[in-house]
């Protein structure tokens, strides 16, 4: 089926969106490298196994000697990646395609800028977990051809969170963002024919706005404009 096929298919704004918050319970893309980085990495926790062979670069980021092959950190890089071009893919077909539910009528417009919003806020998210791992990123703002691929050039640690911002403000200006008081209690946690989660969503209006802080926070930090920060 063609990327044009799919969005026109029944419910595909909903699905694509879902596979968009999918990549928060990967263990390989995610929960693992977030663990070992955020956790076997600091003096929280100590890494330990059987022997020195036992997951050797979880013992590299213990010991602050992990190289750019990494196993943990290339998981991180990969799976925030894919999660943004998720969300890049649905950025660039949800607001022009003629979009149905899952019953084929259309989606109503104030669905549309709910599901934008909320891509946002997590394209956001991903390059807010790869900013604080690696500092400045390729950004990447569209799906890629093979040739595009070839010339990414890395941005800087400001020009990421910049970025990263950018969409934070966008995502926290969208009025029809839910929450759990808006929504009705079929869509509340997950269940089978509600593998969303939007049990989520109930963070989302107030996240881009803490995250919106911690980013600017951190850029003055980065800048050494105290007087800001504390302010």
């Amino acid at each position: 089926m063609t990327e044009d096929k799919f969005f026109l298919s029944p419910d595909a704004g909903y699905s694509s969106v879902v596979k968009c918050y999918d990549m928060l319970g990967d263990a390989i893309g995610y929960e693992i490298p977030r663990m070992m980085l955020y956790n076997i990495a600091t003096d929280d926790s100590e890494k330990g196994g059987s022997d020195a062979s036992d997951r050797p670069s979880a013992a590299d980021l213990s010991f602050g000697r992990p190289l750019a092959s990494n196993a943990d950190l290339a998981a991180l890089w990969e799976g925030m990646y894919k999660a943004i071009a998720r969300c890049n893919l649905c950025l660039e077909n949800i607001p022009n395609k003629p979009l149905v539910d899952a019953d084929g009528y259309p989606i109503a417009a104030d669905v549309k800028a709910r599901y934008i919003g909320e891509v946002k806020f997590l394209r956001a998210f991903y390059y807010f977990e790869l900013c604080k791992i690696f500092g400045g990123v390729p950004l990447v703002e569209r799906s890629l051809t093979v040739n595009d691929s070839k010339s990414l050039q890395r941005a800087t640690e400001a020009e990421t969170a910049e970025f990263i911002m950018n969409d934070l403000a966008d995502a926290a200006l969208e009025e029809n963002l839910p929450s759990r008081v808006s929504l009705p209690e079929s869509e509340i946690g997950v269940s089978p024919g509600k593998p969303y989660g939007q049990c989520k969503h109930g963070y989302i209006c107030i996240l881009p706005r803490m995250m919106l802080l911690i980013m600017k926070m951190h850029v003055m930090l980065q800048k050494r404009l105290w007087n800001q920060v504390v302010n």
